[in-house]
């Protein structure tokens, strides 16, 4: 999966968990006779001498002469195999004691990210064809139906699971039918059409067109907020109206002789208008 995208490919099988499988954490170690064994109680009570009486040992027969033993925790467990072997003092036998090959956890937690795709032919667009297709970007977890339902003004939007979520960019070509597409991916991080990590919340779908007329409509003014608009603004131009100084006869009657060709400011005469005689 995700071999589309430069260095991000990997190999992934998706199969049911094991039922009764136990998934608590256990400290258990295998010990190994050379010669004739102990019986399990034998070695249990020689555990309880050595490491804690109180502690339910769970001695059991894995071989002729090997035995696991469940140790209390991760420390007793590394002191009693560091050496890889045991002295048992009560029948003053040594053995040979390693940790046992436990289920493996997990090394990598793949991040999640939604992702827009352009391009996609017809053919895919269902929900099962689109999970079977778009492996060569991840491992595909759900396809946001509404957006399918809308592809052809809007992206189809997927989710993934992949290795590098800032490396889905670009195009990538992919044969259908004997007939190659190239398909536009872009990943969502950081939010809506950005570009996150998968971590973070799943980005919102996309609304209906109905309900964008209905927010528009919510945003339209009502009858009220317009009356309520035209009483502000005339209170803003008296307002203003009232704080603008008002001239005096004097200084109308300078301005009048500025434009006639008075005495100007400062008792120079001021130059004629054209056309006067």
């Amino acid at each position: 999966m995700g071999h589309a995208i430069a260095g991000a490919g990997f190999f992934a099988i998706e199969v049911d968990p094991i039922k009764g499988k136990s998934t608590g954490e256990s400290f258990t170690a295998v010990i190994k006779f050379k010669g004739t064994p102990l019986s399990p109680l034998q070695i249990s009570d020689e555990f309880k001498d050595l490491v804690d009486e109180q502690w339910d040992w769970q001695v059991c027969r894995l071989s002729e002469t090997e035995f696991p033993v469940c140790f209390p925790s991760q420390a007793t467990l590394r002191m009693g195999t560091r050496h890889g072997k045991l002295f048992l003092p009560i029948n003053k036998v040594e053995v040979e004691i390693r940790e046992a090959f436990l289920s493996p956890k997990p090394s990598l937690c793949l991040p999640s990210v939604w992702v827009q795709l352009s391009g996609v032919p017809d053919d895919l667009m269902e929900v099962d064809r689109l999970m079977a297709a778009m492996v060569l970007i991840g491992r595909p977890l759900e396809v946001d139906e509404l957006s399918l339902r809308k592809f052809r003004t809007e992206p189809i939007r997927m989710r993934f699971q992949c290795r590098y979520p800032e490396r889905i960019k670009g195009t990538v070509q992919l044969v259908v039918n004997g007939e190659g597409y190239n398909i536009s991916v872009k990943a969502e991080l950081g939010g809506r059409g950005g570009g996150t990590s998968g971590s973070g919340p799943a980005p919102s779908p996309p609304r209906d067109d109905d309900q964008d007329d209905e927010d528009y409509d919510d945003l339209t003014p009502s009858e009220e907020e317009w009356n309520d608009l035209g009483k502000k603004d005339k209170e803003k131009r008296n307002q203003a109206a009232a704080e603008k100084p008002q001239e005096t006869p004097k200084g109308k009657e300078q301005a009048t002789e500025a434009r006639r060709g008075g005495t100007g400011a400062g008792g120079y005469q001021s130059a004629p208008q054209l056309g006067d005689t």
